[in-house]
């Protein structure tokens, strides 16, 4: 035990003086990562006989690149890797773990671009325009680009909005566009008739806080009964008037701790 916990002080000693570990940021790395996820074959990430998504994580590491901030974000009221970074007892705690699964402590969760780029081939064809309706960290943008489709995102996160918008410039097919919109899907009426497919991960009322930003839903909307009816239900309307007739929404939920009925409310909704 005495020898653990000097090794484990000669650790945090190291660590302490380092920056924390972001993704690299320099161009060799964006594009090395890039290409690897244009070489990525989309249907890797589909079990077609069971119908079931599958985890491919390429393209994250690109993604989470450009959103540095990401790392302060606070899920279900847990530490965020920052905070454990910066705190000698979280930190030696927790020192031979992976900081996003040191207990007490969430790391906000991105969409894959792999399996977005594979949604998008099965819901629209090439030149498509899509709605992404909670942008986030930059998967379902990633997705686009591959697939090959005009893309159209919101966000109320200007952090967030930059990072998209850095990306989309960096990597973005210049025979398509990609429009961002620096507010909430609830306030972004798209024009009727415009859309080909509208799909996102909406946020989870207040499961992952992504800003102190006082346009972010769980701040508009600070119980759910509001969130469920200003935000959710707005978002939904909003879908209804773009989407061209007979074209579809996708939508991931899952039922959380602050929000029970989550799933079964969209689906009402919807």
């Amino acid at each position: 035990k005495i020898i653990l916990e000097k090794r484990v002080d000669e650790v945090y000693r190291y660590w302490s003086k380092q920056p924390f570990p972001y993704y690299e940021t320099n161009t060799k790395y964006r594009n090395e990562q890039f290409d690897k996820f244009l070489r990525t074959n989309d249907e890797s990430s589909l079990d077609f006989s069971n119908r079931i998504l599958k985890f491919n994580n390429s393209g994250l590491s690109l993604c989470w690149s450009y959103f540095k901030h990401a790392f302060e974000v606070r899920c279900n009221n847990l530490n965020s890797p920052i905070d454990v970074f910066n705190s000698e007892r979280l930190f030696k705690n927790g020192i031979r773990k992976v900081l996003r699964r040191i207990t007490g402590t969430q790391m906000v969760s991105n969409f894959r671009p792999v399996t977005a780029s594979m949604i998008y081939k099965i819901f629209c064809d090439s030149g498509d325009v899509v709605w992404d309706m909670s942008s986030g960290w930059g998967g379902r943008l990633l997705g686009s680009i591959k697939s090959k489709i005009n893309y159209i995102g919101t966000d109320p996160s200007s952090k967030t909005i930059k990072g998209n918008k850095e990306l989309a410039k960096q990597f973005g097919n210049k025979n398509y566009s990609y429009t961002l919109h620096q507010c909430g899907s609830e306030e972004f009426e798209p024009d009727r008739n415009s859309l080909d497919f509208a799909f996102t991960s909406p946020p989870y009322f207040d499961t992952e806080q992504y800003s102190n930003e006082q346009t972010q839903s769980y701040l508009k909307y600070k119980s759910v009964l509001k969130w469920k009816s200003k935000f959710l239900r707005q978002t939904i309307k909003n879908v209804h008037r773009g989407l061209k007739q007979n074209k579809f929404m996708g939508l991931n939920v899952a039922d959380v701790k602050n929000y029970s009925t989550f799933e079964r409310d969209t689906i009402e909704i919807a």
